[in-house]
């Protein structure tokens, strides 16, 4: 088998927000059986390289917390004989978090994302209960003890923007910042619809964050967003897109795929989407493929082929083309006093993070 350096596991479909960008059927209530999850996690470990990845979301994956402690004890065993350096991240909404959780966070060292949108308005226009009622009110609390306890160097805040609330990216990130988050990475909603002006006010957006990055990183305050450890350390998976590399997904019912659980509406597409599951691994055609191979680009078109989601896509693809241009500028510049200090606090937060 060839390296895969990451693997995502979606818990469960069950969540306790409805929010209206999200397809997962949550009304299936699905679980990710424990078994299933070991084949996943040895999958990602049995391949080579040094270091792996595993995230665990939903659904809201806190609902599943005894699950979710099993597979974390299970995946530091096996990585434990393996020798390798292991990257354990939770994502959730936050509305579950308590003094227990908090706890075995800490205990475990567990990188912690967060759903957060900055300000009430673009939070709340997606993020809602099923009775329609916003959570920015109860997420905000919860973010405020969550980094009350948790160290900044282990929190990540999942920034999602919407294509109708990309002219609102400036207020949005300031606000976060100001939430005392250290690490933010920018995702885009897919499959709602992104126009023209929605890519200029995403882009224009952009470039305000990372001139907001750049200020402060001359002043001493340091902000990140989470893709610029992955540019440090493994610059070659921007090179290349490969979704075995770095997109593998197991969804709750066992089977693999590359497609986001959250993007798609599952029991309708899972047949279309499957490239192989928890009892045989990966099917022919992507088992021995390689990271750079010269089919790379063939199987991702070939792949990526539902309906929907390319505009969320080209979101992205203005989202990587700028930070990369940023980044590179970074490493160009890195005997800089500022630039020097900025990449030694990424590195001490990336070896943190991979134990």
């Amino acid at each position: 088998m060839c390296e895969i350096k990451k693997i995502k596991l979606a818990l469960t479909s069950s969540c306790t927000l409805a929010c209206n960008h999200c397809k997962i059927e949550k009304n299936k209530d699905i679980t990710l059986d424990f078994d299933k999850a070991k084949s996943g996690i040895d999958i990602l470990f049995n391949s080579p390289g040094k270091y792996k990845r595993l995230e665990i979301y939903g659904g809201e994956p806190f609902l599943k917390f005894d699950l979710m402690k099993k597979i974390v004890s299970y995946a530091k065993k096996r990585i434990a004989v393996k020798k390798k350096k292991l990257s354990i991240s939770v994502a959730t909404n936050a509305t579950l978090l308590d003094n227990d959780k908090i706890s075995w966070i800490k205990d475990n060292h567990i990188n912690v994302s967060v759903s957060f949108s900055g300000s009430e308005e673009s939070h709340n226009y997606n993020r809602m209960y099923s009775n329609g009622r916003g959570s920015f009110s109860s997420v905000s609390k919860k973010i405020d003890f969550l980094i009350k306890n948790i160290n900044s160097d282990y929190l990540v805040c999942l920034y999602c923007v919407d294509g109708s609330f990309a002219d609102s990216m400036r207020e949005d990130f300031k606000k976060i910042i100001s939430k005392g988050f250290k690490i933010i990475n920018v995702e885009c909603v897919s499959g709602r619809g992104w126009g023209k002006k929605n890519y200029e006010e995403f882009k224009d957006g952009m470039n305000f964050i990372l001139n907001i990055i750049d200020k402060e990183m001359k002043n001493g305050n340091f902000i990140f967003l989470e893709p610029f450890m992955e540019m440090l350390y493994d610059r070659k998976s921007w090179d290349y897109n490969c979704p075995k590399y770095r997109d593998l997904e197991m969804y709750p019912d066992g089977n693999l795929g590359f497609y986001p659980f959250a993007f798609i509406k599952y029991s309708k597409v899972f047949r279309k989407i499957s490239i192989g599951n928890w009892k045989n691994g990966l099917i022919k055609k992507y088992k021995n493929c390689f990271l750079g191979c010269e089919k790379c680009n063939d199987c991702v078109r070939d792949y990526y082929i539902l309906p929907g989601l390319s505009d969320g896509s080209f979101a992205y693809e203005i989202r990587s083309a700028l930070i990369k241009k940023f980044f590179y500028k970074i490493l160009k510049n890195k005997k800089e006093k500022n630039i020097s200090a900025y990449l030694e606090k990424l590195k001490v937060i990336f070896n943190k993070t991979y134990e």
